[in-house]
């Protein structure tokens, strides 16, 4: 019973299901009264996603770098780079509020989004036995 369970409740999963109910709700609500991408709220989302996908890079340059060793292990970074992989493109929506704005931020947020997708699909549909 408890290996069942612990297949239902994997990490990736539980991220899984925390992320589509997020992006069901953000979508579906009419967030734009509380959060604009000019100020507040709706800015510092975009800092802070925008940061966490910065950050994503730190794992291909640790990955080639072994001088780098002292920040962690590559699967750690793999995980972590998986992680805000997803987390980030998902703060960048919020910040977007799910819509599309001026040409420059348009052509930003679908680059972000396929190569965001392109990730979720290559890990978890093309390569799902990947370690």
């Amino acid at each position: 019973m408890k290996a069942a369970l612990s297949g239902w409740f994997a990490p990736a999963r539980v991220v899984a299901v925390l992320c589509i109910t997020a992006i069901l709700w953000g979508y579906s609500s009419h967030l734009e009264r509380f959060i604009t991408p000019q100020r507040g709220l709706g800015y510092a989302l975009g800092i802070v996603g925008g940061s966490l996908m910065l950050l994503i890079l730190i794992y291909p340059t640790r990955k080639r770098l072994h001088a780098l060793a002292s920040l962690g292990g590559v699967p750690l970074w793999f995980n972590l780079h998986k992680l805000l992989g997803v987390i980030g493109p998902l703060i960048v929506l919020f910040h977007a509020n799910f819509s599309f704005g001026a040409t420059n931020s348009n052509v930003a947020l679908v680059c972000m989004l396929v190569v965001s997708g392109s990730g979720i699909v290559g890990r978890y549909i093309v390569w799902p036995d990947l370690r």
